[in-house]
């Protein structure tokens, strides 16, 4: 992942964690997040 200012950033997370997995944060992922939350799943979204 990019940050601001370019520099390559590593994170960490245990995505065993979460119900869903949600790669992307436009639309169609916000949307299917906003789905998975009513239906009391845990959400993780990867977006740039």
């Amino acid at each position: 992942m990019y940050g601001s200012n370019g520099k390559n950033k590593n994170i960490n997370i245990n995505i065993e964690s979460f119900d869903v997995v949600i790669a992307g944060g436009g639309t169609a992922g916000v949307s299917a997040s906003i789905y998975s939350a009513r239906k009391v799943l845990s959400v993780a979204i990867i977006a740039e």
